[in-house]
């Protein structure tokens, strides 16, 4: 967005924020020429993940009996909630993708405050460009994953019942915790909570001096988190939730385990804890019961996704369906920013197929183009590695294991082919 002299000579969607230009322009006792410069329709440029990632901060001075001080010193505090190092009151310190309106509204509005303000100051209007790539390019693109598979606390089996040679053998606060379990309700779920916590502790106390036994502790933490399941589902009911369940959630989420690389596809999210909005594209019909956070299939711990956009709020879980094993895919929305020529190649997982799709005027789609990722061996080429020169010494470590027997031919060939297929595949799971 362009604006000169009061008026929007070029818009369209995008923050029309303060420029970083001003503060240094107009800052103290500014010199002659740089007044005079101001004067005549000075340029600033804001940079657009600044002018995407914080609204307009209102500014201390009132356009009634604002002053050029007033005025410097609201541009001065722009600027450096512009460069992060303040945040508007109430919000997370998070950065999220804002909406066409939102953009077009805060743009709006930072750009009429300057206006009335500089007429105060009886200042010339300056030309304000914002340069706001995300904003422009951030929605021409989904990332499509499926997932491989889930672990998740609500799938640990707990007894139904236990004999009198089985309570008696059991410690006191392993017994507790069944007691607790089978006694829990909507009327003294807060206290029996309190009364779990506090056998559980015991129980790892015993398990450490050695009066409890590993299949005893096991028995203990499934009752135990089956007691917090069923304390989480009593509290979904409630329209307060106590402080002190506010970590339930999170604790009881499941993993899912999905076939795509963060640091590859999402790298903001891992450098910048960027947002990006995140749902299942499948079983739209249906509620989604669990509760999880989104794990990737490189081995740093870092490869997850564990906060997700909320209505007002970060969520610290995304609601998903049981994974039965079937096709399950999920996708981010958003990513056409920088995601994928920021992405690098970490467990030498590369670049992911894609599909380019086109929506003619009656809403009809076309698959245009299909680009296929990087094979296995493309990406060892990138770090200097041959893939004609490791099939050879493939080659000739199987000779010698077929020698020494080994391996059988039938074996070895299979070991080959597999091999040979796994140079020339995809990098991600197929």
């Amino acid at each position: 967005m362009i604006i000169q002299g009061g008026q929007r000579v070029v818009g369209h969607q995008l923050i029309a924020e303060q420029a970083r230009f001003f503060p240094r322009r107009l800052g103290g006792e500014a010199a002659q020429q740089h007044q005079q410069r101001l004067r005549r329709g000075a340029v600033g440029l804001t940079s657009g993940e600044d002018a995407l990632d914080h609204a307009p901060v209102q500014t201390d001075a009132t356009f009634d009996g604002a002053n050029k001080s007033d005025l410097l010193r609201g541009f001065e505090r722009r600027a450096e909630c512009s460069e992060g190092r303040c945040w508007e009151r109430g919000t997370s310190q998070q950065r999220v993708q804002p909406g066409a309106p939102r953009i077009l509204e805060n743009g709006g509005d930072a750009a009429g405050r300057q206006a009335g303000q500089f007429d105060q100051c009886g200042v010339e209007h300056p030309t304000i460009i914002s340069e706001s790539g995300r904003a422009m390019v951030a929605h021409h693109s989904v990332l499509v994953f499926n997932v491989l598979g889930w672990s998740g606390f609500a799938r640990f089996d707990v007894p139904a019942t236990l004999s009198i040679g089985e309570r008696e053998a059991l410690p006191a606060p392993v017994l507790n915790l069944f007691d607790t379990f089978m006694g829990l309700n909507d009327q003294n779920f807060m206290e029996y909570y309190h009364d779990a916590q506090i056998s559980k502790d015991a129980v790892l106390n015993l398990f450490s001096l050695g009066y409890c036994s590993l299949e005893q502790r096991s028995l203990a933490e499934r009752l135990f988190y089956a007691i917090c399941s069923k304390v989480l589902n009593i509290i979904r009911r409630m329209d307060y939730v106590p402080d002190e369940f506010e970590g339930l959630e999170s604790m009881l989420s499941d993993t899912y385990f999905c076939n795509y690389s963060i640091f590859q596809s999402m790298p903001d999210s891992w450098a910048i804890d960027q947002l990006f909005p995140i749902m299942p594209i499948h079983q739209l019909e249906i509620e989604p019961t669990c509760r999880g956070i989104l794990a990737d299939i490189t081995c740093d711990s870092d490869g997850k996704v564990d906060r997700f956009i909320d209505r007002r709020r970060v969520k610290s879980v995304l609601e998903l369906h049981p994974y039965d094993g079937k096709d399950y895919f999920l996708a981010t929305f958003l990513v056409g920013a920088y995601q994928e020529i920021l992405g690098d190649l970490h467990n030498l997982l590369g670049d992911t197929n894609a599909v380019h799709v086109s929506v003619d005027e009656t809403g009809r789609f076309t698959v245009d183009e299909v680009v296929e990722g990087d094979t296995v061996r493309e990406v060892l080429q990138y770090v200097q590695f041959n893939a004609d020169d490791l099939k050879r010494a493939m080659r000739k470590s199987v000779e010698r294991a077929l020698r020494e027997q080994k391996l059988t031919i039938d074996e070895s060939r299979v070991l080959l082919k597999f091999y040979e297929n796994g140079l020339e595949g995809y990098t991600y799971l197929e």
